[in-house]
């Protein structure tokens, strides 16, 4: 009764963005019985950037055929994760009973992905680091940048990144610029078109190649030449630990830069921590969009403001 009671409680606090301590009390405490109870713990975990415990592996592995297909998919993506090399020891019926496996997991099998290039995060990274002399503008979708007449400056950067549906009858070239380098996707856009002269494409959340089953995006992303990325589970904790709530695709971005060799050097952000602008409006280019209720929104124009104070742009 108590295990129950833990999970709605825990569920609670998730949709409600509270990533407190509390809630990965409340995830430990669900981690009875077999598989399933495992997995849910597992998961709930691994949104505070936690990855599945190497004391949970063995149990979790002796559950598994008693998963169903989606779940047991899950649950190898989280196995890959942190122990890569028993995948390929697992028996034949165990893993072809799942469903379409998570990135990460299929690459230990074998079976190339595109969320599981490495060669392809490799040449990211050195890519970023090659700009930072012309520097990067991260633009955020906030409706404060309306009439503020930067495109011309986004676009002069040598990278821009722009988040989610950036294109939109509210967002003038004017005020935002067109160009578009690198397109940071939230899992669940997949029919947007995709931008022009796109180079580099990146999937926001806890590192989603051990997490996402399905994302047909990226198979249009790949036929049109752009490699997909995703951000390392430890900024996404780092994240988290800092705003005790979700990050949002944007902030992620900053920290993951922020993080890496070089700093702050060269990194600009505009539209990102911004807050809301005069009369209510959130999203530039859609104006009828509410700001998602996840996110701590004045933790992270906080966190904004102490990273400009140490060098962001």
């Amino acid at each position: 009764m108590r295990c129950w009671a833990s999970r709605i409680l825990a569920a609670l606090r998730r949709r409600q963005g509270r990533y407190h301590r509390s809630l990965l009390a409340l995830a430990n405490a669900q981690a009875v019985g077999g598989g399933h109870h495992l997995l849910a713990a597992a998961e709930l975990r691994r949104d505070l950037g936690r990855p599945l415990p190497q004391r949970w592996v063995a149990p979790l592995v002796q559950g598994l055929a008693a998963l169903p297909p989606a779940r047991r998919a899950r649950a190898l993506g989280l196995l890959a994760e942190v122990v890569p090399a028993l995948l390929p020891t697992l028996p034949a019926a165990v893993v072809d009973g799942a469903a379409d496996l998570p990135p990460g997991a299929a690459e230990q099998l074998g079976r190339p992905q595109p969320l599981a290039d490495a060669e392809a995060r490799a040449a990211f990274l050195a890519w970023v680091q090659a700009q930072r002399a012309g520097g990067h503008a991260l633009v955020g979708n906030a409706a404060t940048l309306a009439g503020r007449r930067l495109g011309a400056q986004i676009d002069a950067s040598a990278a821009v990144w722009r988040f989610n549906h950036w294109q939109g009858a509210g967002a003038h070239a004017l005020d935002v610029g067109g160009r578009c380098d690198v397109w940071v996707l939230a899992p669940d856009v997949q029919d947007a078109p995709l931008p022009a002269g796109l180079r580099w494409a990146v999937v926001s959340g806890p590192d989603p190649r051990f997490r996402l089953t399905r994302w047909p995006l990226a198979e249009r992303l790949r036929q049109a030449g752009v490699p997909v990325l995703t951000v390392p589970l430890p900024v996404w904790r780092s994240a988290v630990q800092s705003l005790q709530a979700p990050p949002s695709a944007g902030l992620l971005m900053l920290a993951w830069l922020g993080s890496l060799p070089g700093g702050w050097q060269g990194v600009s952000a505009l539209g990102i921590g911004e807050g809301v602008a005069a009369g209510g409006r959130y999203h530039l280019a859609q104006p009828a969009a509410r700001p998602g209720r996840r996110h701590d929104w004045s933790a992270e124009a906080a966190l904004v403001a102490r990273w400009r104070a140490q060098g962001l742009r």
